[in-house]
């Protein structure tokens, strides 16, 4: 079974598992070996929704896919939000889809919030600063997004 990639989004631990919640691994990151393929080259179906956690300490992010170019993650979150006065400014262009739940973006440049629910997306220029007001308390968030140099 190939290593996953897992990161905690806000305190940059990383981990590697094969169970669907990852053990955390102290420290800074951890050199994974290569992802693999299945027995004679064969790919591994995955599902997105699959292993999803009722609840988590904080948010899980975790490396779908990427290169130096493109990163493609998977994040969950279980009622998290950003922390007080905290803004991401990222050098990429992040274009971001709500699988599951719901949540809350807030813009700074103009205080425009954004609710999120299952389905929706939207493209989020780099350093445009936003924050997760909220995400879902009752149920799993699950975010797909897909960021880029632009």
């Amino acid at each position: 079974m190939p290593c996953r990639f897992f990161a905690y989004a806000e305190s940059a631990r990383f981990c590697c598992s094969t169970s669907s919640v990852p053990e955390v691994v102290s420290g800074t990151l951890v050199p994974f070996p290569p992802v693999q393929h299945g027995q004679s080259g064969r790919l591994e179906l995955n599902n997105l929704f699959s292993g999803l956690p009722e609840s988590l300490p904080e948010e899980l992010t975790e490396v779908l896919a990427g290169d130096r170019r493109i990163r493609i993650e998977r994040i969950i979150s279980t009622g998290q939000a950003s922390p007080p006065g905290f803004w991401y400014d990222q050098d990429e262009e992040e274009w971001v889809s709500l699988l599951k739940g719901a949540a809350r973006l807030l813009f700074a440049d103009n205080d425009q919030s954004v609710d999120l629910q299952a389905g929706d997306h939207l493209l989020i220029p780099a350093h445009r600063k936003h924050r997760i007001e909220w995400t879902s308390s009752t149920e799993t968030t699950l975010w797909l997004a897909v960021f880029w140099k632009p």
